[in-house]
């Protein structure tokens, strides 16, 4: 009786917290061409809220870039890695794309991608 009393009285309080989700927030795709990140905000304006959710899927990709480029160049005396990622990182929008935005209930989800290219053209 213990079992089904705590069964009963643990389902609804986990459906009460349960939050849907897309899918490609939590399971981003993955690409030998791409760099995907994920973000998600809920603010007061809608409109700060697909800003936010952005600006974070896009500082998920800058993260990942950072380490591309780390490991893809080899550091010389004048710290071409370190230009090479501020040149990323500071390019508009650095040529990252919002493939998908999703709003459920307050909360707005963005997926954006970069393509791999793009990174090593820099690296150049």
């Amino acid at each position: 009786m213990f079992v089904f009393l705590t069964v009963c009285f643990f389902i609804p309080l986990t459906s009460l917290y349960a939050q849907d989700v897309p899918s490609w927030f939590v399971n981003p795709p993955h690409s030998e061409d791409r760099i995907y990140g994920v973000g998600s905000a809920s603010l007061k304006r809608d409109s700060d809220s697909k800003k936010s959710a952005d600006m974070k899927a896009r500082a998920e990709i800058a993260e990942s870039v950072s380490s591309i480029i780390k490991s893809a160049v080899i550091r010389n005396d004048s710290g071409s890695s370190q230009r090479i990622i501020a040149e990323v990182v500071n390019s508009p929008l650095f040529k990252t794309v919002i493939e998908q935005r999703e709003k459920i209930e307050q909360n707005y989800y963005s997926l954006a991608y970069m393509e791999k290219k793009d990174i090593l053209k820099l690296a150049e």
